[in-house]
């Protein structure tokens, strides 16, 4: 692989966007989130499908997305 997910080309310099890629959401489904124009919001989903294709940011670049349940990987 000569390239990031999503990257319509291999990395000339540091700077090169061209080769940055996609941005996905852990658990998320490619629903247009992804992409490095799609719309944002910082609404939480109660799902990994949200029936949206913002990236969810909820103010943060790290956050999943996703409201934690104690469930989810057998954490509290």
């Amino acid at each position: 692989m000569d390239r990031n997910l999503g990257a319509s080309q291999f990395a000339i310099n540091s700077t090169d966007v061209a080769a940055y890629g996609d941005l996905y959401q852990w658990g998320r489904a490619a629903d247009g989130h992804q992409i490095r124009t799609s719309g944002t919001t910082a609404i939480l989903s109660n799902s990994n499908t949200p029936g949206h294709g913002d990236f969810i940011t909820n103010g943060s670049a790290h956050t999943t997305g996703v409201v934690q349940k104690t469930t989810i990987y057998g954490r509290v």
